[in-house]
């Protein structure tokens, strides 16, 4: 078990009394892990800033500070900023920084009662939590910085996430091939905690913790930073999708082992909570528009059919390809195809984005 796991677990401990002592944002030499591969390290909070230098999967740095999602760390004889999806930190920078409104709550400018109101924040609000005095916490809401009285925010951690691929991945009690398998899971989001040698550490979405090979597991990140780059909620449609390659097509059917065009696209989508019509024709008038040219993972692709009416749809993917339940002759299964080859070329009708 690594230092920075050993560290992690008493903090978990701690989370709901300690933590909430020290502000956010407190100069140290908190000891950080890489959990992305060849992360950049940048001269300001912004995706866009310059790079100063980049470090490599499971690279340990020193945390100086923090500034809401960004990490300033010492790395290399290089100094900069690391985004948070990244990076998992142990230490009074760490990531418990998050929190949730248990009922209605009063946003107001002053730490008391009498605090003037800048709003009301309805029940299961994330807030990002920017410290903490007696019994109230300062928080920051689009963008507007206030107080939540204590006792109507539960903290959660806010680890970084990743994506399980596959279906019936192992995940084991340590970080060997050896060890023993804890649970089978499929395509899923999880919460990253850890890395060493090669393996995740990782939290599962019912509470329980154990480790998964890197080659198992996608880190994912919570902003769309530019065309081509994906969020979260877009690559987990994309791995819950590339999991049923290779079921067959069947008409009517909407999964989990059988689909038909629609049915598929709807049945991916359900698994992350969005609920789509039914039919492939109804599904084109969700979400917003999107060109061709600026198409994301994740976004519906549709075509028509002889009639030239929209009869067929699938899941864009990245690189000019799509995920679909095909019903052609030869398929008559998942698969992927690209909207830039024979029939799909010409049959392209446009592409709307739910996410």
């Amino acid at each position: 078990m690594s230092i920075l796991r050993r560290c992690k677990k008493a903090v978990i401990t701690l989370a709901a009394t300690s933590i909430l002592l020290i502000p956010i944002t407190v100069e140290g030499l908190d000891k950080g892990i890489i959990i992305g591969d060849n992360v950049n390290i940048r001269n300001a909070t912004d995706l866009n800033s310059k790079v100063v230098s980049t470090i490599k999967l499971g690279s340990y740095v020193d945390v100086l500070e923090n500034n809401k999602n960004w990490y300033k760390v010492q790395a290399n004889d290089k100094t900069g900023w690391i985004y948070g999806d990244y990076i998992v930190v142990d230490g009074s920078n760490d990531n418990y920084k998050k929190g949730v409104a248990t009922s209605n709550v009063n946003f107001r400018k002053e730490p008391n009662m009498k605090g003037s109101i800048i709003k009301t924040i309805k029940e299961n609000t994330e807030v990002l939590i920017v410290e903490s005095k007696e019994d109230w916490l300062k928080v920051e809401l689009d963008n507007v910085q206030g107080w939540l009285n204590k006792n109507y925010v539960k903290v959660q951690s806010n680890y970084p996430k990743g994506f399980i691929k596959g279906n019936s991945v192992n995940i084991r009690e340590k970080a060997n091939k050896e060890a023993n398998v804890i649970a089978k899971v499929n395509s899923q989001e999880v919460s990253i905690m850890g890395y060493e040698s090669d393996w995740y550490n990782i939290v599962l979405a019912n509470g329980s913790e154990g480790w998964t090979h890197k080659s198992l597991i996608d880190v994912v990140s919570k902003t769309t930073t530019s065309r081509g780059a994906a969020s979260s909620r877009a690559l987990s449609v994309v791995n819950i999708a590339k999991g049923k390659m290779g079921k067959r097509y069947v008409w009517g059917a909407t999964g989990p082992n059988s689909f038909d065009c629609s049915g598929f696209t709807y049945y991916v989508y359900k698994q992350l909570g969005i609920k789509l019509p039914r039919v492939s024709r109804s599904q084109a008038t969700v979400g917003t528009p999107v060109s061709k040219g600026q198409l994301l993972p994740g976004d519906l692709v549709f075509f028509k059919g002889s009639a030239g009416t929209i009869n067929h749809v699938g899941i864009y993917i990245g690189n000019g390809d799509f995920i679909h339940s095909s019903s052609g002759k030869k398929a008559m299964k998942v698969i992927v195809s690209n909207l830039n080859t024979g029939s799909y070329k010409r049959r392209y009708v446009k592409a709307r984005r739910v996410l």
